[in-house]
């Protein structure tokens, strides 16, 4: 009896050999562009509240525990998110994940902006 000895299969040389390489910067940039503006942007809405907070306290009149559970809610608000990102890049789009998570910070604004562009057409100021 002889051995047979047999070769593990191989891959074929003709998948992917006909496209270049992808760059993962592809389609990207803006992405990260936007992250980072987005990033700087919302630095001011959880840096300003501390000196606000005595501010706060008396004029809604909350205590000290009411004013600390409004200084922890950025905190929180960044971990939910972080535990939240990965699975929602994993479903979507790394990208749609990003407009998504721009768009639901900025939805807040739009009823501000909307009076506010409102009472400059009432008053007769343009742009």
């Amino acid at each position: 009896m002889t051995a047979t000895t047999t070769s593990p299969a191989t891959p074929s040389q003709d998948d992917g050999a006909d496209r270049p390489p992808v760059s993962l910067w592809r389609g990207r940039v803006g992405l990260i562009v936007g992250i980072v503006l987005l990033g700087i942007t919302l630095r001011y809405a959880i840096t300003g509240m501390s000196p606000l907070l005595t501010t706060l306290r008396t004029e809604m009149g909350i205590g000290v525990a009411g004013a600390s559970f409004l200084g922890m809610l950025p905190t929180l608000s960044f971990g939910i998110a972080g535990f939240l990102a990965p699975v929602l890049i994993r479903r979507w789009s790394p990208e749609l994940t990003a407009a998504l998570a721009s768009a639901t910070c900025s939805a807040p604004s739009a009823p501000c902006w909307a009076v506010h562009s409102s009472r400059r057409r009432a008053a007769g100021l343009r742009r």
